[in-house]
């Protein structure tokens, strides 16, 4: 046999199962256009369950109800009902409606967040002179009040600084008296006015100077007043500077003639709690590099700082109210009033800080709790309100513009490109056990997976499970009617 025929007969074989496929598709095809392409009965069951199937047809029929209108559009939803053939027909499509209900709804902004200090209510104490940590009155988590007493320290410049107010006290108190004895001398004449004046001079000299030392002391933390000690002998004075500052109580624990001089009280700048202590006995406190002893805050009142999307910033306003949930609460735990909002976006997180106060009584909340803050933008006391998965939409008509839509053919699921404008919104009302009305709604606030709608009665039955399928039954109507 020749090369070339036993190459042809090879290359036939090869071929034959497409041509077959070929065939097949061939026929079908052929049959299909003669036969309209309807299955015969006989393929698709005995004739009585043919008959079932159609009775069982969900049906799209017009509202007696409704003015009709011959428009496809928004406006012929509320003309057009979806019927089931009978009850067990709804069940079995697995159809759940809820009542409409009238009740409070609000729009919030959410951000995630802290609870902190109040900056203007957490201080970190240091020693105001350089010296060690003689005395220790308090430790982390102790109540401490405005003025109190938490720590000692033992700074050389204390005891200078009495030392020095000592020494101006007794110089006013001799120019003082000096003056005196020159203006009864110089009634007599006794004693000349440059003598007067030269002492006169000397006491508002030394006046200065006591004014200048009372500062030093009040700036290390030790106020008094001069009224205080102007009637004091002098070794009563020395035991008043002695013992400055401290509380009485730790006044008759102290041997006040043994007692040094230097001793520098830290007090408590407001009422609050010891956060942490830092500062041991012994310890060198530096003026120059100052390391806080203790940190002390008032947890009565603190802030959450709250990070918003920017998108959002827009609807966020100062004094709204702000309600916190902390990680693992069922419910929120605070609500205050939004007091800053941040004029720049962060670097790292890419989101807005916001600050909202808010009272801790019996300090119930802690400071570093994470959890979610909601900022309430708009509240509607009386609103009609759905499940939000009621809630259907569909592209309004418009000319040269079109939309993929999914639905069922002959051959199975398959696309439908249908010219559509704009979106309306509908859901799907219960006017019977076995009717279904679908109703063009207009939509407003959203709370969780509560809606706000406008177009339907308060007591309305509406699909919630469900409503997708009947929506793509109304598709399926509004398309074949194109068709026809």
């Amino acid at each position: 046999m020749p090369p070339w025929i036993r190459s042809s007969a090879a290359w036939a074989g090869t071929q034959v199962p497409t041509l077959l496929t070929l065939a097949v598709l061939a026929g079908v095809a052929l049959w299909g256009s003669t036969n309209d392409w309807k299955v015969p009965h006989s393929w698709g069951g005995s004739a009585k369950e043919t008959k079932e199937t159609a009775e069982a047809t969900i049906r799209v029929v017009a509202d007696p109800s409704q003015p009709q209108s011959r428009d496809a559009g928004a406006g012929s939803l509320g003309a057009r009902r979806i019927e089931f053939p009978s009850l067990d027909s709804v069940q079995k499509a697995g159809i759940d409606v809820e009542r409409v209900k009238v009740q409070s709804i609000a729009r919030y902004v959410t951000a995630n967040g802290t609870i902190d200090y109040e900056p203007s209510r957490y201080a970190r104490l240091t020693a105001r002179a350089t010296g060690t940590v003689w005395r220790l009155e308090k430790e982390a988590g102790d109540t401490v009040h405005k003025g109190e007493v938490v720590a000692l320290v033992d700074a050389a410049e204390v005891g200078r600084a009495k030392a020095e107010f000592l020494q101006s006290l007794a110089q006013v108190r001799l120019y003082t008296t000096s003056v005196q004895q020159l203006q009864s001398l110089d009634k007599s004449g006794a004693v000349s006015d440059r003598s007067l004046r030269e002492a006169e001079a000397k006491l508002r000299e030394a006046r200065i100077s006591l004014f200048n030392n009372q500062q030093a002391l009040l700036n290390l933390g030790l106020p008094f007043r001069l009224k205080e000690v102007e009637g004091l002998a002098e070794d009563q004075l020395v035991k008043y500077l002695r013992l400055l500052g401290l509380p009485d109580d730790l006044r008759k624990q102290l041997d006040s003639e043994t007692l040094t001089a230097n001793l520098l009280p830290v007090t408590a700048p407001f009422d609050g709690q010891v956060v942490q202590r830092y500062a041991a006995l012994g310890e060198l406190q530096q003026l120059t590099q100052p390391k806080p002893m203790y940190m002390v805050a008032d947890l009565s009142r603190l802030h959450f700082e709250l990070d918003v999307n920017p998108e959002e910033v827009a609807d966020v306003r100062l004094g709204q109210t702000v309600s916190f949930l902390p990680e693992g609460a069922r419910s929120p735990a605070a609500e205050g009033a939004l007091s800053h909002i941040s004029p720049e976006v962060d670097e790292k997180t890419r989101r807005v800080r916001v600050h909202a106060e808010f009272d801790n009584p019996g300090g119930r909340l802690r400071p570093n709790t994470f959890g979610t803050g909601k900022i309430l933008i708009r509240k509607h006391a009386h609103a009609l309100v759905i499940p939000s998965v009621a809630l259907q939409t569909l592209p309004t008509e418009g000319e040269n513009q079109f939309v993929v839509l999914p639905g069922w053919g002959y051959w199975g699921m398959c696309c439908w490109f249908v010219p559509w404008k704009g979106e309306t919104q509908f859901v799907f009302v219960r006017v019977s056990p076995t009717s279904f009305q679908a109703r063009q709604v207009q939509t407003g606030l959203r709370e969780g997976d509560l809606l706000e709608v406008t177009g339907i009665r308060p007591g309305e039955e509406v699909v919630t499970t469900g409503s997708f399928m009947l929506k793509s039954e109304l598709l399926k109507e509004r398309i074949a009617g194109e068709g026809d």
